[in-house]
């Protein structure tokens, strides 16, 4: 069986803070009001303030997300803001 999620971002097989990123297709039933189901891994890397960090661009779309792990979910203004809210 094939496997229905694909890895990477835009096609590659990582993103630019080198987490593995996990893309699918929504069910049927989701699709009218779903355009993609996406999950990422936690990132270790040199810049800790930007670990877990999710960069989306404004699109005019909604977005929904879910964390789950144990840290809340935080909203950051800038790059470089260390702190978020």
């Amino acid at each position: 069986m094939k496997n229905r999620w694909s890895r990477g971002h835009n096609g590659s097989d990582t993103s630019l803070a080198d987490a593995m990123v996990l893309k699918r297709a929504p069910r049927p039933a989701l699709r009218p009001f779903v355009q993609v189901v996406w999950a990422t891994d936690e990132v270790q890397g040199p810049r800790p303030f930007l670990a877990h960090r999710e960069h989306v661009l404004p699109t005019g779309q909604a977005h929904i997300a879910l964390r789950l792990s144990d840290d809340p979910l935080r909203l950051f203004d800038a790059v470089d803001d260390t702190s978020g809210r």
